[in-house]
């Protein structure tokens, strides 16, 4: 008779298998023939799915399979699943604990708001959404109606529901933004921090003590000699943050990252071009009013330069009256712009008639004088370049972006100009388009104009970011806190399903441990084995128990948050020596942080008083109460000599 029993246990195992990949599982009854195949070898499996002739004969296979009983080989689990086992769970866990969000990309210009949204899938880049709105309603110099412009447009370009699906990443341009590259001496990690802000400042076009600064280090370069440190530093007004910041919280966003826009265009260029510290080229990105030129060498950003010369200069240079063979004929800005895309930068030769008696050559010398000034400024650009920077040598390929980019003749304009080769820069280079948006909205139309918005989202987030601190500290509390939760989920999955195969495999042991046994074999091994798995389930079991006690301590909190955040906020001169947990039924739940402070003791009020706020700020606590400074009497169990120190108690609500 066949051994049921068997496989049922292995039919059961492949099931598990397949839900553990994720492969739809068919219901297969106990007497099908479907059962029956379990165990077979390929080529039995082969003959049984190839459709059979009148001679052929199925039973006689099966009737093979059935005979081999308690013969069935379960030692294949080993060999197939415990790679594919790990990998599952961890994928499994990942989804569980780390939610599909993409990022938004925002590119705010000076008339217009660009937006990708961009999702990974299946280790790829997919653009799941895009838009472009023109910022409307906007008084001659007045801010306050640009900002409720801007506020309206993102409103209605990003509903609720979208803002949901992914995180937010904004650039900022302007004067009072400013980027540079700066070699300092080999200094200690405290003191070079204090040097990168002195050298930062020293030369902003707004006041020092206004400005926000952030900084990468790029690593070691010799310059006369010397070994020294490079750094990549950017520096905004503090009070542009703050309106970026506003203007999105108050649609319930918080943005990752906020970066220059010659950062934004420098990190989408390397991920479109490649070739890391090989690759060199300058990026020319025209916007509507104002133009930026990026100076790209060995992979690194070495200059960078804004220009109040844009697409609309060229527009508006056109906008007026002409005479014609059919009389005065009047160009306003929407007619400007429409001859601007439809015939590019005619030649100045061309005496072909186009609408209303208007000859291409008259076009062409109307835009002609702005094309130049656009000229003149990136011709001086490469001068500075090439006398900041002798001895990098000289840049011969130039990429172009933004929407004038797509005029007709505008590269062979500036390869003319500037004898160099120009090339458009693809900005959706290794992006995947969604086809549904495909169909909608042609991204690759306009690609050029989405340089900025992408590279927000491909900015690197270790690189220079100019979020306010409180934001940059969220974002890294979610990251350790999702790999917590990812280590956990794949700790107990694995835990779980180690302990299910030991199950699966649980029957077939008894019963030839009872053979053995009658055998008078030593069955020493198999008596390990159980007790194996008696030690797995007694570990399931106490980090369950221990998860519960945690829990019903710290109300569902995660106590490492709290841990990590003392730890990332207090600073040398204050020491924790421990931390009390008070939680119960009905009661508010309360920390108490007890320590103390080293600094001179007229003034361990003031950096008390400090770290009460930083304490405040985090966003962790309901509430923390003053803090109370220990006197000798009632000192900690801490054995004290030492005049400037001080003992303090702070408790806070959680």
């Amino acid at each position: 008779m066949p051994d049921v029993k068997e496989d049922k246990k292995e039919l059961a195992t492949n099931r598990l298998l397949e839900i553990l990949r994720g492969e739809e599982v068919e219901e297969v009854e106990k007497n099908s023939p479907a059962a029956d195949r379990i165990g077979l070898s390929e080529e039995e499996q082969i003959a049984l799915t190839t459709p059979a002739s009148e001679d052929d004969n199925i039973e006689p296979i099966l009737a093979k399979k059935r005979s081999k009983g308690k013969s069935l080989d379960l030692s294949f689990l080993k060999k197939l699943s415990f790679k594919t086992l790990l990998d599952t769970v961890f994928n499994k866990a990942k989804e569980l604990v780390i939610p599909n969000r993409g990022i938004i990309g925002i590119d705010i210009g000076s008339d217009s708001i660009k937006y990708v949204l961009i999702e990974e899938e299946k280790k790829k880049h997919v653009l799941k959404d895009m838009g472009t709105r023109k910022i409307e309603g906007v008084l001659p110099n007045d801010p306050d109606s640009r900002n409720a412009a801007i506020q309206s447009a993102l409103k209605d370009m990003i509903p609720e529901d979208m803002r949901k699906k992914g995180d937010f990443a904004v650039s900022i341009f302007g004067p009072n933004v400013s980027i540079k590259k700066i070699n300092l001496p080999q200094l200690p990690k405290k003191e070079i921090v204090d040097a990168i802000e002195w050298n930062a400042k020293k030369e902003l076009p707004f006041p020092a003590e206004n400005a926000k600064v952030d900084h990468v280090i790029l690593g070691p370069v010799m310059e006369g000699g010397v070994e020294k440190t490079e750094v990549l530093v950017a520096a905004v007004d503090q009070g542009i943050i703050v309106e970026e910041t506003e203007r999105f919280k108050s649609l319930d966003i918080e943005p990752i990252k906020i970066l220059p826009v010659p950062l934004s265009i420098y990190y989408n260029f390397l991920r479109c071009i490649g070739g890391g510290k090989d690759i060199s080229g300058v990026i020319i990105e025209i916007g509507a009013t104002v133009s930026n030129i990026i100076f790209v060498q060995n992979g690194n950003l070495q200059f960078a330069r804004e220009i109040s010369i844009g697409g609309d200069d060229i527009s508006e240079g056109m906008i007026g009256t002409i005479s014609t063979m059919d009389g005065v004929i009047k160009i306003d800005k929407e007619e400007a712009e429409r001859l601007k895309y439809v015939y590019g930068i005619p030649e100045l030769e061309s005496t072909e008639v186009i609408d209303k008696g208007v000859t291409l050559n008259q076009i062409s010398s109307l835009m002609r004088p702005s094309l130049e000034r656009l000229l003149t400024q990136i011709q001086r650009s490469f001068d500075y370049y090439r006398s900041k920077f002798p001895g990098l040598g000289d840049i011969d390929t130039v990429y172009i972006s933004g929407g004038t980019a797509l005029m007709k003749n505008f590269p062979e304009y500036l390869a003319d100009g500037l004898g160099k080769e120009v090339k458009i820069l693809n900005p959706l280079q290794d992006v995947v388009i969604d086809k549904k948006l495909e169909e909608e909205k042609d991204p690759v139309s306009v690609s050029p104009s989405l340089t900025v918005a992408l590279g927000n989202v491909f900015s690197d987030i270790k690189g220079v970011n100019l979020v306010p601190e409180e934001f940059k500290l969220k974002v890294v509390y979610d990251i350790q806190k999702r790999i917590v939760g990812i280590a956990a989920a794949v700790v107990l999955l694995v835990l779980t399903t180690f302990s299910v195969f030991i199950m699966l495999d649980n029957g077939k042991i008894s019963d030839e441990l009872t053979e053995l046994r009658g055998q008078n074999i030593d069955t020493s091994e198999f008596d390990e084995s159980r007790r194996l798995q008696q030690e797995v389930n007694t570990l399931t079991q106490t980090v369950e128990t221990d998860r519960a006690k945690m829990d019903n301590l710290t109300g569902g909190e995660d106590l490492v948050d709290y841990l990590k955040l003392l730890s990332s906020i207090t600073p040398d001169y204050i020491t924790i020596q421990s931390i009390s947990l008070l939680s119960s039924a009905g009661m508010t739940r309360r920390m108490t942080i007890e320590g103390w402070i080293e600094v001179s003791r007229s003034d361990n009020q003031v950096y008390l008083a400090d770290f009460n706020n930083k304490l405040e700020r985090s966003n962790f606590f309901s509430k923390v109460d003053p803090f109370e400074i220990v006197e000798e009497e009632e000192q900690l169990d801490v054995e004290d000599n030492e005049s400037n120190r001080s003992n303090f108690i702070i408790n806070c609500e959680f």
